[in-house]
């Protein structure tokens, strides 16, 4: 019987190289969301590749309108609840959506109201994202 190895090599959006991790969990991850195939044994961590992003540049790229904090009323967000905010997103053709994201991606992200986003698998992504992905 063949080992199978950790062939497949992990990076981060800011291009940080990880040990690299068995094609069967790099699957996983991709599957849930938590990355994404950029070469055939590369996944990048949260963060879509510019392939995907070209393809669908011009049908789902969004302007951040507003960002909202949640309201719990005078109770205030449970404890061990993590902040949320509504993002009214605006398509070129004046469509709006509205969507929960959480408080910190944004920060991370670095997304602010003004800002062009691309809204993909239920995920909001800079535009103007950078790094190896």
């Amino acid at each position: 019987m063949t080992p199978i190895e950790k062939n497949v090599r992990i990076f981060d959006e800011q291009g940080n190289e990880y040990e690299a991790t068995y094609p069967k969990r790099a699957k996983g991850l991709v599957k849930n969301g938590r990355a994404r195939f950029v070469g055939e044994n590369i996944i990048c961590l949260v963060c879509p590749p510019h392939e995907i992003l070209e393809e669908n540049r011009m049908e789902e790229s969004y302007l951040v309108v507003n960002i909202e904090e949640q309201d719990f009323g005078c109770e205030g967000r449970p404890d061990g609840m993590e902040a949320m905010v509504d993002v009214v997103l605006q398509k070129a053709d004046g469509t709006k959506i509205r969507i929960e994201e959480k408080d910190k991606r944004l920060y991370e992200l670095d997304i602010n109201e003004g800002d062009s986003v691309f809204w993909q698998d239920g995920r909001i992504y800079k535009a103007d994202n950078s790094g190896i992905c």
